[in-house]
């Protein structure tokens, strides 16, 4: 178990990386920092960490790829991109049909011009193709700066393209889904952090507004809404069970909606002006809460494995946040 100053030293490590690296760079510079030693021996921290300082940061590399091929059980590779599935309800992989009959129809992370290969999900488990074997399409819309790209293409990928079976999906996306959920709190965390300082600074009546009840009551609403969100991310490290990890994406998700709309009004009408920035944090919620289920489908898709199964999982357990240098 990792002290409160070795996780400090990888956090920094990890913020120096993000800001220093190119995209398509990261995967091979986190293999080179030893990220993926760290991330067999203790990944909620790995994992953890990296999710949260890529939200504060506002990153876009391929990070999710790595964490998604370490969830399915295979190798991490630098020079392997994973077909995510679109942004549409109900979606959850990036190809339809047999190896012998796919149709892909999903996304690829910033960076995929690294990747000499992809692996997708289809309905025989995970599928290898090559890099030429799909065309890419740049996303235009939402957040540009995440830097989406369709990968679509409908080919026959041969029996010898399975590497996996179809239940490695299923860890992939609970890994992927952890990842997503620190990430959404990091950025959460981030536009707190921002409206904080700047309730502070603005001042009216002769007095900081941040003295205020009801800017105190909105802030304080976000604070337990992302507290929230961590405990249930922190359970979801601790269970096996791929439900919690949708539910922690879900809470993470709604714990951004609510920092979206509390901190947007604490500023006022500043931050609707583009120059301000505070337009980049929620763009980028929104398509990171969008992305492996948004909170609305996951929380439906929730109740209705809790109706069939007749169990609920394991109450997250409430405590208070560990204090870093973040």
């Amino acid at each position: 178990m990792m002290d409160l100053d070795e996780i400090a030293l990888v956090r920094g490590s990890l913020r120096h990386l993000l800001a220093s690296a190119p995209p398509a760079a990261v995967p091979a510079a986190l293999v080179d920092a030893g990220w993926v030693e760290l991330l067999d021996v203790e990944p909620a921290v790995a994992i953890g960490l990296l999710a949260d300082e890529h939200g504060r940061a506002l990153a876009a590399t391929p990070a999710l790829d790595l964490v998604m091929l370490h969830g399915a059980g295979l190798r991490v590779d630098t020079t392997t991109s994973v077909v995510l599935a679109p942004m549409r309800r109900l979606a959850e992989r990036g190809a339809t049909g047999a190896a012998s009959a796919l149709l892909v129809d999903g996304l690829v992370l910033t960076g995929h011009q690294r990747a000499e290969r992809f692996v997708v999900a289809c309905d025989d488990g995970l599928v290898m193709l090559g890099s030429g074997s799909v065309e890419l399409t740049p996303i235009r819309g939402g957040d540009g700066t995440l830097a989406l790209s369709r990968a679509a293409g409908s080919l026959d990928a041969g029996p010898d393209a399975t590497i996996a079976p179809a239940s490695a999906w299923v860890g992939a996306l609970a890994a992927g889904r952890r990842f997503l959920a620190g990430e959404l709190i990091g950025v959460s965390e981030a536009m707190l952090a921002t409206t904080v300082e700047y309730v502070l600074a603005r001042h009216q009546f002769g007095r900081p507004i941040g003295a205020f009840q009801a800017v105190k009551h909105r802030l304080a609403d976000v604070r337990v809404a992302v507290s929230a969100a961590q405990s249930a991310l922190d359970t979801a490290w601790t269970d096996t069970d791929p439900l919690t990890a949708m539910a922690a994406k879900c809470l993470a998700g709604r714990a951004h909606r609510l920092a979206a709309t509390h901190c947007h009004q604490v500023h006022g009408g500043i931050a609707f002006t583009v120059d301000h920035g505070f337009h980049r944090f929620i763009r980028r919620g929104q398509m990171l809460d969008a992305l492996l289920g948004s909170a609305d489908h996951l929380t439906r898709e929730i109740g209705q494995q809790l109706i069939s199964a007749r169990r609920v999982p394991r109450t997250p357990e409430l405590r208070a946040p560990v204090v870093t240098d973040a």
